[in-house]
């Protein structure tokens, strides 16, 4: 809309006022930059994963909204791909009820096992480790043998995998059935 206005040469003027994405990173007292603003995650816990799949490495700190009623749901699954990173939440910010809360997120889950849920999040999650050199040139090959030594069906392990090296499951599946075939 602020660009049609602008093309009609209509002034555009913004009005400051709260803004809970702001309000939470300067609390949470995770480095503010860059950071990198999400929203709100899909509903569906497929396309959760999907989303952060990809936005796993960005280079800043993340920050997201979501809904009590699916608050630990999500936090489970962010511990379960990104890892337990460093992170903080607000909710009802700027009310009566204003909460804030830091640590890590398998903390934050124990914290809301303990503490029900109320009212809407943000989520302020430190950025990702830097990768090292060597896990960048892993064998993909190598990688579905270790999710699947960590529990995760073979099915599942190649998908994600063939996924995250961006190749073809069936090429994967052939070189693992290959490998069982000579041993």
């Amino acid at each position: 809309m602020a660009q049609l206005a602008i093309e009609n040469g209509i002034t555009v003027t913004p009005v400051p006022g709260a803004n809970a994405c702001l309000t939470a990173l300067v609390a949470s007292g995770l480095p503010s930059t860059p950071f990198f603003f999400g929203a709100f995650l899909p509903k569906s816990k497929k396309n959760r994963k999907e989303q952060l799949e990809k936005w796993k490495q960005i280079p800043a700190t993340v920050v997201l909204y979501e809904a009590p009623h699916r608050i630990a749901d999500v936090l489970e699954e962010i511990l379960a791909v990104w890892g337990d990173r460093q992170m903080a939440f607000g909710r009802e910010l700027t009310k009566l009820h204003e909460e804030f809360w830091r640590g890590t997120i398998s903390q934050a889950i124990s914290h809301l096992k303990e503490n029900p849920p109320r009212g809407e999040f943000v989520l302020v999650i430190a950025q990702a480790e830097e990768k090292p050199p060597d896990e960048e040139v892993k064998d993909p090959l190598d990688a579905v043998r270790e999710k699947i030594a960590q529990g995760v069906p073979k099915k599942e392990a190649l998908s994600e995998i063939a996924k995250q090296f961006k190749i073809p499951k069936r090429d994967l599946y052939n070189r693992l059935i290959q490998e069982q075939e000579k041993e």
